[in-house]
C-alpha cells in the first residue's frame, strides 16, 4: 500500500511538474498582436484596399489619419506581398505649419519571448511606429479604444496616436 501511495504521490509530483513547464513555456510564447499583420491593428482597425490603416470610432465613423500631439500622421502599407510592409509615413505638424512624407522605412523586431513586437521604423526622421509596446510599458492599445497606433521620436517617450472620438468624414487629401 505504502509502494502505491509512492507511485500515486510521485506521479502527482511529475505531473504537475510538467503542467508548470507547460503554463511557463506557454506564456512566455510570442501574442500574435504583437506581430505585424491582421490581428495586429485591433478590432477596431484594418487596411484600406488603397493599404492606408482606417480605424473605425464607437460612431462607425472611419478615420485612415491620428493624431499625436500637434502632429497628424496617416500610414500606408503594402497590401500585396510582403502584405504590411511599410510604404509611407505622412505627417501634418500645426507648428510650424509642414508636411512630410517619409518613404524610407522598414519592420522591426524588438524584444523576446511574450516581450517579443515589432513595428515600422522610418529611418529618415528616425521615428518608429508601433502598436505593440515593450514589455514593461504601462501603455497598452487595449485601455485606448481610439488608439491607432503609437508614435516615438528618435529616443523621446511614445506618444499615442489616437483618431477622433466624434463622427467626422474620412478626409482623403
Amino acid at each position: 500500500m505504502k509502494t502505491v501511495i509512492k507511485v500515486l504521490v510521485t506521479l502527482v509530483v511529475l505531473a504537475a511538474g510538467s503542467v508548470g513547464i507547460y503554463v511557463y513555456l506557454k506564456l512566455d510564447t510570442v501574442d500574435p498582436s504583437r506581430l505585424i499583420g491582421s490581428t495586429y491593428w485591433g478590432d477596431f482597425c484594418g487596411l484600406s484596399p488603397t493599404g492606408f490603416i482606417i480605424c473605425e470610432n464607437a460612431s462607425a465613423t472611419r478615420f485612415d489619419k491620428c493624431v499625436a500631439e500637434d502632429s497628424t500622421y496617416r500610414l500606408k502599407v503594402s497590401v500585396i506581398e510582403p502584405m504590411y510592409a511599410p510604404i509611407t509615413l505622412e505627417i501634418w505638424t500645426e507648428n510650424p505649419h509642414s508636411y512630410k512624407r517619409l518613404t524610407s522605412a522598414k519592420i522591426y523586431d524588438e524584444g523576446h519571448g511574450s516581450c517579443y513586437h515589432q513595428g515600422y521604423k522610418l529611418s529618415e526622421s528616425d521615428i518608429q511606429i508601433h502598436r505593440a509596446m515593450p514589455c514593461g510599458s504601462d501603455m497598452s492599445p487595449l485601455k485606448d479604444p481610439f488608439l491607432m497606433f503609437y508614435v516615438t521620436h528618435r529616443d523621446k517617450p511614445s506618444v499615442a496616436c489616437r483618431i477622433s472620438e466624434t463622427p467626422e468624414a474620412i478626409d482623403t487629401n
